[in-house]
């Protein structure tokens, strides 16, 4: 198994592997099946998209995405494209096919392990599980994933080189630092920095350095001493070499330019932007502040989270461009989502604006994210259209499988008594061969259930508060009393910026995305429907005993991944099977 191979030469191994030779620019015959680039976004904010904004206004000249605006134009609108509320889940309903309470529904430390369940004991997905680069590479897709990954971590199997990827360029936790690539770590003077990175001080303190890269000869921590170092921080060039999104963006750029364009590739680029710790290089902060004049940007959040956006559409740019300078964009079909809503608390620096509430919170601006599809592979007939049916981003697992015309089902898992693959094939309703909505009903709770139009949400609903056009600002409510305030006489009430929902809360949100009218009293036997198949459905969640973290996590990262560079984070368990 490659990844036991690459464990084992990791300590032998002290050199980095040469880049691949940039491969002719001459248009093959395309692949019988369609090369896949999914460009993930994390935390991205439904009005900083710029294709969400009226023009003329400040909120239109702040959000600057403007290839990522034209490129919605060529392609096909998910206008309702569901994710989960926060990161890890998303991505294990992604790598997995299934809905997040059939996978995982927590953001775990990637240190916690339970012995005594081998299977499910983890954070992330459980190992038995086959992902959907798996189906690919056996769908014959060379398979390639860049950036951060959140779905496990703690034996072989969960990494992306047991997931079916043939190579990783990343990191495997929530967040880290986009110049030193570590966590944060706390200090005496600053135990603040110790949240900067994943919002939280680790069971190894925080110590160690995450960023990571796997292949057939070697996996272990990055060994590139400049890709490590900080020494950037203070360029003013557009990509500082040492800034993790421009070593993302040239690891990918790299791929494609290497790629034998005549075999279909599966690409997975999973951002960190647009998650805290907001670090941008400051030529993008200038350039962010002079396309949004004669407008001022008066909160700092906002003001890099513009820029940090404006980063990325530029990367997207740059992977387009890859593409078509190898002949291949007409025969690829690239998607481009974001993991779940904006965070609209304090740094996060996201505008959900119009929709209500933000990430962490099942209202719409928490879990209805910016998607749409683009490329050659999208009909000409289809494109420039908009689908508003609800779509869940676990979909994507079929509709992939789909188009490298491979079966979804996962007998590994099914022999191993786990849930089974939710996702189903959107391509049918977003090709038009039919406009039969693929879903009738979206069980993304526990929590909420979308059925049609309605959207029911159970239980106590944090952040119940809309974010203005220009969102955060100075003059407007500050972090804390925009998403603690309190209003007795609303329907729901709202008390600190709660809305209890145990009876159950019943939106359209088909005519009212901003769910704005509450409609149990117009509405009780819709409500009261939706709450049975809610509590029904209830009784399908997994919920494995995860462990808790485990300080073998630390000893591995001390020991079996150290190098003159450093610690670095890595598998920890079941490493030799």
């Amino acid at each position: 198994w490659v990844v036991r191979c690459a464990l084992a030469q990791f300590a032998a191994s002290d050199s980095t592997p040469e880049p691949p030779k940039m491969r002719s620019n001459h248009a093959l015959t395309p692949p019988p099946k369609p090369h896949v680039v999914f460009a993930l976004a994390d935390d991205f904010g439904w009005a900083n998209f710029g294709a969400h904004r009226a023009a003329g206004e400040q909120g239109a000249a702040e959000a600057q995405t403007p290839f990522l605006d034209g490129l919605l134009r060529e392609g096909i609108e998910l206008r309702r494209y569901y994710t989960y509320k926060i990161c890890s889940p998303s991505r294990s309903a992604l790598q997995s096919g299934r809905l997040p309470v059939h996978v995982n529904t927590a953001n775990s430390a990637v240190s916690i392990f339970n012995e005594s369940d081998p299977v499910s004991g983890y954070a992330g997905v459980p190992r038995n599980m086959t992902c959907v680069a798996n189906k690919l590479a056996a769908a014959g897709y060379d398979t390639h994933f860049v950036g951060k990954w959140d779905a496990g971590m703690a034996t072989p199997r969960h990494t992306p080189l047991g997931r079916g990827y043939s190579s990783m360029y990343g990191y495997y936790q929530h967040a880290n630092d986009y110049w030193t690539k570590g966590e944060g770590e706390p200090t005496l003077r600053e135990p603040q920095r110790g949240f900067e990175a994943t919002g939280e001080v680790d069971v190894c303190l925080n110590h160690f350095t995450d960023l990571s890269e796997a292949n057939a000869t070697y996996f272990g921590g990055v060994r590139d001493a400049a890709a490590l170092s900080s020494g950037c921080r203070e360029s003013t060039a557009p990509d500082p070499p040492c800034y993790e999104e421009a070593l993302f963006k040239r690891r990918s750029v790299g791929l494609i330019r290497a790629h034998d364009a005549a075999r279909p590739l599966f690409l997975f680029h999973a951002f960190h932007a647009l998650h805290t710790p907001l670090q941008v290089p400051r030529h993008y902060l200038a350039a962010a502040a002079a396309a949004a004049a004669p407008f001022r940007f008066d909160d700092e959040s906002r003001w890099t989270y513009s820029a940090l956006a404006r980063y990325m559409d530029d990367t997207v740019a740059a992977l387009v461009g890859a593409l078509k300078e190898r002949g291949m964009w007409s025969s690829t079909l690239f998607a481009f989502a974001s993991d779940n809503g904006g965070p609209i608390y304090r740094p996060g620096g996201a505008n959900n604006h119009p929709l209500k509430g933000g990430k962490y919170s099942d209202w719409e601006g928490g879990i209805r994210a910016v998607a749409f599809v683009a490329g050659g592979a999208v009909p000409a007939a289809a494109r420039g259209s908009t689908v508003s049916d609800p779509m869940h981003l676990a979909d994507l697992y079929a509709t992939f499988a789909a188009l490298a015309r491979v079966d979804p089902f996962d007998g590994a898992a099914a022999r191993a008594g786990l849930p089974p693959v939710d996702g189903v094939d959107l391509w049918p309703r977003l090709s038009g061969q039919t406009t039969e909505p693929p879903r009738e009903e979206l069980y993304g709770g526990p929590g909420h259930l979308v059925q049609g139009p309605y959207k029911l949400l159970v239980g106590e609903v944090p952040f119940a508060a809309w974010t203005g056009p220009a969102s955060p600002n100075a003059t407007g409510p500050s972090g804390r009393s925009l998403t603690r305030w309190s209003c007795p006489a609303c329907r729901p009430p709202v008390v600190d910026g709660r809305v209890d929902c145990a009876a159950g809360c019943l939106y359209n949100v088909e005519a009212d995305p901003s769910e704005t009218r509450e409609l149990s009293l117009e509405l009780p036997e819709r409500k009261q429907q939706m709450l049975r198949r809610h509590d029904m459905l209830r009784a399908t969640d997994f919920n494995p005993d995860r462990g808790g973290v485990d300080p073998r996590a630390c000893t591995a990262a001390t020991s079996r991944y150290a190098s003159p560079a450093g610690a670095f984070w890595g598998p920890f368990a079941f490493l030799d099977s």
